[in-house]
């Protein structure tokens, strides 16, 4: 059985995407990395800086290829210089590039479906997961009274008895004699 060729684009910096999916396969049809609709792979960095087309992946001679779309700035393998428009890079896995804000990384197509279903495995077990449900959260600076260990307070919330509050009024004396000096 011939096994298929594909490889894998893992976004390393997603926090600096606002579109997009964090990971993407390639198959040896290729494709087009950018911000546009007709893109294979969308996506769009915070300060948007990524074209409708960006790049362009391909599959050639037994090896996949990256180039520069036009006149995109595509910086590869944390090089300070951009790709030259037209000029393709083989690709190896492991390997890095920078288009816009965002950092993407080169892997194993397999990693990426490995991946997806583990997290859908753990999406679908997540009604099981219910450890959380059994914590008590109290706010910070909280403290609990028992009422049973107080025998006058139990007394007064099982008698209703609030009278004890009218009762017990404050000496307010001083205050007068303070109107008075003044």
């Amino acid at each position: 059985m011939i096994e298929k060729e594909e490889i894998g684009i893992a976004i390393e910096n997603y926090d600096e995407c606002i579109s997009g999916s964090k990971t993407f396969v390639f198959n040896t049809k290729g494709g087009t990395i950018g911000s546009g609709d007709d893109c294979t792979f969308r996506i769009q960095d915070k300060l948007e800086q990524i074209k409708n087309t960006h790049a362009i992946v391909s599959y050639e001679e037994g090896s996949f290829t990256i180039a520069a779309f036009e006149d995109s700035d595509i910086y590869y393998n944390k090089s300070f210089s951009r790709m030259p428009s037209g000029y393709e890079i083989i690709i190896s896995i492991g390997d890095i590039f920078k288009i816009g804000n965002l950092e993407f990384r080169f892997v194993d197509a397999k990693s990426i479906e490995a991946s997806i279903k583990e997290n859908k495995k753990y999406l679908e077990d997540i009604e099981k997961r219910n450890h959380f449900d059994e914590i008590e959260i109290k706010p910070r600076g909280k403290t609990s009274i028992n009422f049973d260990k107080n025998k006058e307070l139990k007394e007064i919330l099982e008698n209703n008895d609030y009278k004890f509050i009218e009762e017990e009024k404050a000496d307010d004396s001083f205050l007068k004699e303070i109107i008075q000096k003044n």
